[in-house]
């Protein structure tokens, strides 16, 4: 039988005796060793606080300028294409695009709409100051004179073409608002009500918003020869 000295049996292999603390974990000792305290910190600042404490004197310029580029970095990362960060980015970019097309559309309907009632404004101001339209009769004659407002432009765009079968854009897009609107006159057509002093006195002033025709008092119309 063979015999030993009492005492502690020897530790296995990588492991510390069992009477001996806990060791660290690996990491913590590499970053305790390779990266100083205050380094750590100023990597996790912002601008502000990073320029709040060199002003104070807690870090110089060199860490300053280390931390601001590493929060740059940080801001400039590389986005996969099939990442799930990259498809955020993408879903964003077509909801704005959404949302400007479908303002730019609006906008393009309400300055059609607006410019009728520009039209009438104009020719009220040609008209004396106490001008009322008398009978229904007379706002026949204003559909009219609305659907062919553009007849003088047409014919002007017609004679510089001096007889060619080519058709210019503009006057291509007149005669088909020429068309349109004799087809809406047909149907019937709504006019302000210019039999109605109050509505040629609004007339006259109005500010050319879309928002103040809300309260302007109209007429439908139709073209008798239809």
């Amino acid at each position: 039988t063979i015999f030993c000295k009492m005492g502690k049996m020897p530790s296995k292999k990588g492991k510390p005796p069992a009477g001996n603390k806990k060791a660290k974990p690996l990491a913590k000792m590499l970053n305790t060793i390779t990266k100083h305290p205050r380094q750590a910190t100023a990597d996790r600042l912002s601008k502000k606080r990073i320029a709040a404490r060199v002003k104070s004197g807690t870090m110089d310029k060199a860490q300053a300028e280390a931390a601001e580029k590493q929060q740059e970095s940080k801001r400039e990362k590389y986005l996969h294409p099939k990442g799930r960060l990259a498809a955020q980015q993408r879903r964003k970019i077509m909801m704005v695009q959404k949302k400007s097309v479908k303002q730019i559309e609006r906008d393009r309907l309400q300055r059609k709409f607006v410019s009728k009632y520009d039209w009438f404004k104009a020719e009220l101001l040609k008209k004396p100051e106490d001008y009322v339209a008398e009978s229904h009769g007379d706002l026949v004659e204003w559909a009219k004179q609305y659907v062919h407002r553009n007849d003088a432009q047409i014919r002007m765009l017609a004679d510089r073409r001096q007889g060619s079968p080519r058709i210019t854009g503009r006057e291509k897009v007149l005669s088909a608002q020429r068309l349109l609107d004799r087809e809406t006159f047909n149907r019937g057509m709504k006019i302000p009500d210019l039999m109605q002093r109050k509505v040629v006195q609004f007339m006259r002033t109005w500010s050319g918003t879309a928002e103040a025709l809300k309260f302007l008092s109209e007429v439908d119309v139709v073209n008798p020869e239809s």
